[in-house]
């Protein structure tokens, strides 16, 4: 169809319009749930210059553009909430959220974080979204984001979803959304036959790996992806001293402070403490149930001035290891908390 109607200036961002429009149709929202879209309309509006009004009725937007002193006005009005049906279509950027819904009954990004988007981990499986789903136990994500995952972990080891669940509606273009909506899609069917194929006391350990294999190559032919593949950007990890301080403060946090994993945590950190003191100051470092004691003199090791446990010298790889084991020894202890994944 010619452009012979159509204004040079649009004609010219004709790509990346077609991008706004088809970005917007895969991450719909209902009426006044339209968070992600306004917050899309009111960006461009600024960046044009124009006048810009939020949150009119809920998640309205009012955009102004002022020419001249005349006090009449003309109003263009536009819908942005989507409609509850499934699309008839299979362009890349048909929204998959649906996939989700149907299987697991859960909108599968439940956190919108712009703050900490790229940091610490995010839950993945039905089970966590339910709860970090609810607004009080989302922002405790937002002051935690290394830690708090703990309080209701996932099973899956790989933290492959953050792009998507966290970040991707944001920031990955609508076909690496939909990779990655399916690369979630596929861990789900793969912990779930694994679940079944544990549950399943007939099969010998050898036939459980068989039957995983098989299912596995299976499902990926399904989905078209590699279990566990590239989703684009990588999850920011924090410095082990990073998640220490985090986890200093979960005294203050009443979920966690009431969580089971306090306990083993409050004693490590202890240990870690006494340690850290016998490094600087010297002393004798026996940890319960440990039959050896690492003596340091007094005046702490040689020029160790930071309150680290990095290094080799003067006995603080043996501290290391024995606060090591004094860890693996809680974990036996609390077997029945995610004590062992925090340490």
């Amino acid at each position: 169809m010619a452009n012979e109607w159509v204004i040079p200036e649009i004609a010219a961002n004709h790509d990346e319009m077609t991008a706004w429009r088809r970005d917007i149709h895969a991450h719909p929202e209902l009426g006044f749930e339209e968070v992600r879209t306004s917050e899309l309309v009111a960006e461009k509006l600024k960046s044009w210059g124009l006048e810009v009004h939020t949150g009119l009725g809920k998640t309205g937007v009012v955009g102004t553009l002022r020419v001249g002193n005349d006090t009449r006005s003309i109003g263009l009005r536009a819908d942005m909430d989507a409609l509850p049906m499934p699309e008839a279509n299979q362009f890349d950027y048909t929204i998959t959220t649906l996939q989700f819904e149907e299987k697991f009954g859960i909108n599968p990004v439940p956190l919108r974080q712009s703050a900490s988007a790229k940091q610490g981990r995010f839950p993945v499986k039905k089970e966590s979204y339910l709860f970090w789903q609810k607004s009080e136990n989302k922002s405790l994500m937002e002051r935690k984001p290394y830690t708090a995952i703990f309080l209701n972990p996932d099973k899956v080891d790989d933290e492959f979803s953050l792009p998507a669940f966290v970040e991707g509606a944001e920031t990955l273009t609508p076909s690496q959304y939909q990779r990655a909506v399916q690369q979630s899609l596929l861990q789900f069917e793969l912990e779930k036959f694994k679940e079944d194929l544990k549950n399943d006391k007939s099969l010998s350990p050898s036939a459980r790996d068989e039957r995983y294999s098989a299912r596995k190559t299976q499902l990926q032919e399904e989905y078209g992806i590699i279990a566990y593949g590239n989703l684009g950007d990588a999850v920011q990890q924090a410095d082990k001293y990073q998640v220490i301080l985090e986890f200093r403060d979960w005294k203050n946090e009443p979920l966690l402070a009431a969580s089971p994993e306090m306990k083993p945590l409050e004693l490590f950190l202890s240990a870690y403490d006494e340690a850290i003191d016998i490094v600087l100051n010297g002393g004798t470092l026996f940890l319960p149930g440990s039959d050896r004691a690492v003596k340091i003199p007094v005046g702490g090791i040689k020029n160790k001035k930071a309150a680290t446990l990095e290094g080799r010298t003067g006995n603080i790889d043996v501290i290391r290891e024995e606060l090591d084991a004094y860890a693996r020894r809680l974990a036996m202890e609390y077997e029945d908390t995610a004590w062992i994944d925090m340490y």
